[in-house]
């Protein structure tokens, strides 16, 4: 159990009783699921899960997967539709666990694992998990960017993206670094670019998204950034947000993210609509820092983002920080604030 003020306010309706009980028969549903019953009845099972969902049966659980963006359905349906996972995962590490524990904070990524494929999972293991714990024993195991294989140790630093954000929340966080200057880049330090190569990264899955990552020059980028697209450093944040923006290329993202193999027609239009993008190239004389932007803190609702006016938002972010420290959601804060400019 979490305090109720870390739950964001719109979800604060699934620490309810009601929303608990629904969480608690949804366990029982799950645990309906073995391995050993014919595909046949594993998708007839599931499908009538989802469907049951979407009459009304348990409301709760309905207006939680429309906040969620379908994910929580959407988990049901790929199961139903033959993707395979370790009986334990749904029996004990589902979202309809997390929805009884009082945990709703937990939901939306634990359905996304449910339609992820683990390489600890893989068909092979899922299919006798009595047999699980030596096949898991393979030639490379890989932690983080180094890798141990035949013996021999290939390891090299971490080069991991610093943040991940939602597709659309990322065009935000470019169209804030740019803050109305089309010569904003989206690496201003000439340093970084010196030795670095910059890269837009999309990573399916929970914790993933769209983000900017960096590797040393003549180096592969790290496998844990996802599908990676380099981009020039002296990209200007207006432009690359533009090209993001336009439908084609949320269509192509969508795929991108979503988990599963990598559709490399997807990526190969994706990378023609990071083509021309506009470039300021770095002055040989040393010109003020563009200033950084007020960033939308993680914990806080999108929606309440923007309500926020620009030139309000560090004075915004300040009271949010001081809220925290009293116990105060950051979504609250906001709530109050805007209330009283509005009054």
């Amino acid at each position: 159990m979490v305090p109720e003020n870390e739950i964001r306010p719109k979800f604060r309706f699934l620490l309810s009783d009601e929303a608990k009980a629904e969480g608690k028969l949804m366990v029982r549903n799950f645990c309906g699921y073995t391995l050993s019953r014919p595909a046949d009845d594993t998708r007839c099972q599931f499908e009538s899960i989802a469907r049951r969902i979407r009459e009304g049966d348990y409301p709760n659980i309905a207006a939680a997967d429309q906040l969620m963006g379908g994910v929580l359905v959407q988990s049901l349906e790929k199961i139903a539709g033959g993707f395979r996972q370790p009986e334990w995962m749904l029996w004990r590490q589902s979202w309809a666990h997390d929805l009884e524990k009082g945990r709703p904070d937990l939901m939306e990524g634990s359905a996304i694992r449910l339609m992820t494929r683990d390489e600890r999972c893989l068909p092979q293991i899922v299919d006798d998990e009595s047999e699980a714990l030596p096949k898991t024993c393979v030639d490379a195991v890989r932690a983080g960017s180094g890798a141990f294989s035949g013996g021999h140790k290939i390891w090299a630093p971490s080069r991991d993206v610093a943040v991940y954000r939602r597709y659309r929340d990322f065009i935000e966080y470019l169209e804030d670094k740019a803050d109305g200057d089309d010569t904003a880049r989206i690496v201003e330090n000439p340093a970084v670019s010196a030795k670095h190569s910059v890269y837009l990264a999309l990573k399916p899955g929970r914790g993933g998204g769209a983000g900017l990552g960096v590797a040393r020059k003549g180096e592969a980028p790290s496998p844990t950034f996802g599908t990676t697209f380099k981009l020039e450093p002296t990209t200007t944040a207006a432009s690359l947000a533009a090209a993001l923006s336009k439908n084609s290329m949320m269509e192509l993202a969508k795929s991108l993210l979503t988990p599963g193999p990598v559709d490399f027609g997807a990526a190969a239009m994706f990378a023609d609509g990071l083509m021309n993008l506009a470039v300021a190239p770095y002055a040989d004389e040393i010109t003020p820092a563009h200033q950084a932007p007020a960033t939308k803190p993680p914990s806080l609702d999108t929606e309440l983002w923007r309500r926020i006016p620009k030139d309000q938002r560090k004075s915004f972010i300040r009271a949010m920080a001081k809220g925290v420290r009293l116990g105060v959601h950051p979504d609250d804060t906001v709530v109050e604030m805007l209330t009283l400019h509005a009054a």
